[in-house]
């Protein structure tokens, strides 16, 4: 994160997603570089390309820059996972359908079912 401003405002620098128990590695900056990093090999992701990460994993460029990571299990339960570069910093949204989320995901552990989003 960057400093906080005068009014107590501070950005990411960068953000990432980790999945496949830290095999893989979906990285945006601030400055708009997104990355891949898969069993340590890093590579740059190019506006407008998609790659299938396997294990119902893939990720988006599309051409405005946002990166967009989609998880799907085999019982039909998805995350989709939005960064978007924003000025100084990088935004994230995540949506959850039809997955249990717990653990570190949630800060703590308890466990919530997200049926809906």
């Amino acid at each position: 994160m960057t400093q906080p401003s005068a009014n107590g405002v501070t950005y990411n620098r960068e953000a990432s997603i980790t999945t496949d128990f830290g095999n893989t590695c979906v990285s945006l900056d601030n400055q708009g570089g997104a990355f891949i990093e898969q069993n340590g090999r890093q590579t740059a992701l190019a506006a407008g390309v998609s790659i299938d990460l396997g294990n119902g994993e893939s990720v988006r460029r599309d051409r405005n820059g946002t990166v967009l990571v989609s998880d799907t299990s085999a019982a039909g339960g998805t995350i989709l996972t939005t960064l978007r570069e924003n000025g100084s910093g990088v935004d994230v949204n995540a949506r959850a359908q039809n997955v249990d989320l717990g653990g570190d995901l949630l800060g703590d552990e308890r466990r919530r079912t997200l049926t809906n989003g």
